[in-house]
């Protein structure tokens, strides 16, 4: 049976192993969710009517975030997947109260995220104040779309202000799971179904493999570092990312070279598959990622 064969079986088999999992998350997906559950707007609005306000802001961020961080998918509609990342903006009060001003207080967003079972930390984007409770001038409605407005601009800061579009980049993206399954090939490359086009990725970008080998606990965690991230011009995974095997933390040894490929890489090629885990240790945005030296990468 030829290497091509066998590593055509290898993912058939690997991608069996990830549908057979019924909690298995979507790769690459985060769902951006919007609620309003401030009180104000709660008691003033139907519940049709937030839905659409919610539904709308939601669209309204997932576009604009991928335009930095085409790296991943952004939805707004989970469509029956099981999101890698949920992101979550929330219309809440605060109880800030002024000792005098009685009724004080503010209506804020407020952003949240999981993956799975674990929260993501987001304490550094701050809360975005909307309205000061004791303002008589704020809307308690959606009259005339004041409040849609407000929100949409309140919300729209993740992916526009530079802070918050410098920290999701640098913390955000490297919890949101990528793939599920790479491929070991020859002369120390690891393919990754990641599209290259799509992603937008710079040569510089790194990824990470995570799994457990051994015996399943955390103490046998395997970590691959992969980088000289281009695209894959051949069979299989053509049109995919290929990256270079740079080095492993096994444990608590740390292996490079040809050690760290028979020890850390070489088990991804056995049967059954291992569950595999990619993320984005550091992401680059390029604009023309098929683009080096001004010539177009494409097959010989």
């Amino acid at each position: 049976m030829s290497v091509r064969r066998l590593r055509e079986l290898f993912c058939i088999a690997a991608l069996a192993l990830v549908s057979a999992t019924a909690e298995a998350q979507t790769p690459r997906v985060v769902q951006v969710v919007v609620t309003v559950t401030a009180e104000q707007f709660t008691q003033e609005l139907t519940a049709a009517q937030r839905k659409s306000i919610e539904d709308r802001i939601a669209a309204d961020v997932a576009a604009e975030l991928a335009r930095p961080f085409p790296l991943v998918e952004w939805h707004a509609q989970a469509g029956g997947a099981s999101p890698a990342m949920t992101l979550t903006g929330n219309v809440i009060e605060t109880n800030r109260r002024h000792p005098d001003r009685p009724g004080s207080g503010r209506i804020v967003l407020h952003w949240s995220a999981h993956a799975g079972s674990n929260d993501i930390d987001m304490s550094k984007i701050r809360d975005r104040p909307l309205y000061e409770l004791d303002n008589i001038d704020r809307p308690i409605s959606d009259a005339g779309g004041r409040f849609t407005s407000d929100l949409d601009v309140a919300a729209l800061e993740l992916a526009t202000l530079e802070p918050n579009v410098k920290w999701m980049r640098e913390n955000f993206l490297g919890n949101v799971m990528l793939a599920d399954l790479v491929i070991p090939a020859d002369a120390q490359l690891v393919l990754v179904p990641l599209p290259w086009i799509a992603s937008k990725m710079g040569s510089d970008s790194e990824l990470s493999v995570r799994y457990v080998g051994g015996g399943a606990n955390a103490a046998n965690l395997i970590k691959i570092r992969l980088t000289g991230v281009a695209p894959r011009l051949t069979e299989p995974q053509r049109g995919n990312t290929q990256t270079r095997f740079s080095d492993c933390i096994d444990g608590s040894e740390s292996l490079n070279g040809a050690n760290g490929w028979s020890q850390c890489v070489a088990p991804l090629g056995e049967n059954p598959p291992k569950h595999v885990q990619v993320f984005a240790t550091k992401y680059s945005y390029d604009a023309n990622p098929d683009v080096v030296g001004g010539l177009v990468q494409q097959e010989n």
